[in-house]
């Protein structure tokens, strides 16, 4: 009796489905329900595998999902949309410094039913539900908070750029990158990307791309480029109290930890032990300080750093070209 029922169940979502479908219309953001959302996800393959999760941004086929999830130029992606079937997609565009990608489904049968964005990244303690494939498991509803509005960064080596996002108090298994966060209203609020760890376990809190950046790709339809000085900012106050001692006393700045080999920080002989105490003689304490200014830049523009190294007896100037984030 179980079985059947739960079978009914999902025919019924399958039924919904096929009818907006039919209708061409986004009306899951107007019911404000999580079976109406569930209809316009998607999962995201490349090279046959299963990637990531995703979702219908518009009726024309555009699918968001997380941008390292699509890197690859030379992959062959597809989107699974449970209750329809496979079909071939192909990359219309990333941004790196959101960790978002861009797909646009070939072939649909009908116009497909979509999400709509949020205005803005709801205020902290907001209820939120994210729909993806969790652990290889498909169609996963999983519950979260918002535990930070306010945009933070997060580094990651694959992508080379620190990534802008905000934070959501919530589990953030694998294979659920690029599923959409759900207010309450029934939009979009933001799309997963990773969560921060400690070691290799989870620390709870979800790293969220959020819905201004979301619609800026969706606009630009194309690659969004970002300047990277090949290296991560870490704030002072966060090292190892024997590194600070090193340093002279009450000197403020930013780390440039990591440093990528070959990187334009490392051909400038920046290490991890080096402190930018300013930008275009701008003087930075806090990440977001660095971050906002590298925002402002393009590949091949020049940063002059003032920069200490532990250990050092005087400041020195440091000019950094930036490169080009590759795909």
């Amino acid at each position: 009796m179980r079985t059947r029922i739960a079978y009914a169940w999902v025919l019924a979502l399958d039924v919904a489905c096929a009818l907006a479908c039919a209708l061409g219309i986004g009306s899951c953001h107007r019911r404000g329900s999580l079976d109406a959302a569930r209809v316009a996800c998607v999962e995201i393959l490349a090279d046959g595998h299963l990637e990531a999760s995703g979702w219908f941004a518009d009726a024309e086929g555009h699918v968001i999902t997380a941008g390292h999830a699509v890197r690859r130029t030379d992959a062959r992606y597809e989107i699974l949309w449970p209750g329809h079937g496979r079909y071939s997609a192909h990359l219309v565009g990333a941004d790196p410094g959101h960790d978002i990608g861009l797909l646009r489904a070939e072939g649909l049968e009908c116009r497909p039913p979509f999400l709509r964005l949020a205005a803005s990244v709801p205020p902290a303690g907001s209820r939120l539900q994210m729909y993806g494939m969790a652990q290889f498991r498909h169609g996963v509803w999983i519950g979260g908070q918002v535990a930070r509005p306010e945009p933070t960064f997060n580094y990651y080596s694959h992508l080379r750029w620190p990534t802008r996002c905000y934070l959501v108090a919530a589990p953030a298994p694998p294979g659920v990158s690029g599923g959409p966060w759900i207010d309450e209203a029934g939009r979009v609020a933001g799309t997963q990307s990773g969560f921060i760890n400690q070691g290799s376990a989870s620390s709870g809190l979800a790293i969220v791309a959020p819905p201004d950046a979301i619609g800026h790709l969706l606009r630009v339809r194309g690659p969004v480029r970002r300047g990277t000085m090949g290296c991560g900012f870490e704030e002072l106050c966060s090292q190892p109290a024997g590194f600070i001692r090193r340093l002279p006393k009450d000197i403020e700045g930013i780390i440039t930890i990591p440093i990528e080999p070959g990187g334009p920080a490392a051909r400038a002989g920046l290490t991890r032990e080096s402190l930018i105490r300013a930008v275009d003689a701008r003087p930075v304490r806090y990440q977001h300080e660095v971050i906002e200014i590298l925002q402002a830049h393009r590949p091949g523009d020049v940063l002059t750093l003032d920069v200490w190294d532990a250990d050092a007896r005087n400041a020195r100037t440091v000019r950094v070209t930036l490169e080009d984030v590759p795909p």
